[in-house]
């Protein structure tokens, strides 16, 4: 079991503004509805301005998965060319940029800073794929799949997955 961590796009007071436009429409159309269909269905939602508002949220409120923190494990990166690159540098360049906030699984707000400390750097020494391989089959333990093959560790010591769809 581990945590993930996430950046989260803060949306502006126009974006925010926008969605309540949306939404109390949609909520101001079921009510009408009510009187309008009398007993057919009454408060059935449209399904474009559902999209519409559905679409509106994901942009303001646009969220990265950043990668997983597992106990006893290096941080595992996820693959966000888009975002950042495999570097110490660019991942922190990242993390501190304006408009974005860091934030765990369970909603809390972490520190950029914080963060690579407690998350990055004190694990140094953790597991990575081929460490955990390696102690499995000193234990005599095979298995057809190594964790290994699931990541790579970049010369910079930093553990990133092989694909960004993972937990």
């Amino acid at each position: 079991m581990g945590t993930n961590v996430y950046m989260r796009r803060i949306p502006t007071s126009a974006q925010k503004e926008d969605l309540k436009r949306l939404l109390k429409k949609q909520y101001e159309e079921a009510i009408e509805s009510i009187d309008r269909d009398e007993d057919l269905h009454p408060a059935r939602e449209d399904w474009r301005l559902a999209d519409e508002i559905e679409k509106t949220r994901n942009l303001i409120y646009e969220e990265i998965h950043i990668g997983k923190r597992s106990c006893g494990w290096k941080f595992l990166f996820a693959p966000n060319p888009q975002h950042y690159d495999e570097t110490t540098e660019s991942i922190l360049q990242f993390l501190h940029q304006d408009g974005w906030q860091l934030f765990d699984e369970y909603g809390d707000k972490i520190d950029p800073d914080l963060f690579w400390d407690e998350y990055v750097t004190r694990m140094e020494d953790g597991w990575t794929g081929e460490t955990y391989d390696k102690w499995e089959r000193e234990q005599g333990n095979y298995y057809r799949v190594s964790c290994a093959s699931h990541e790579h560790v970049t010369p910079a010591g930093l553990r990133f997955a092989r694909d960004a769809d993972f937990c």
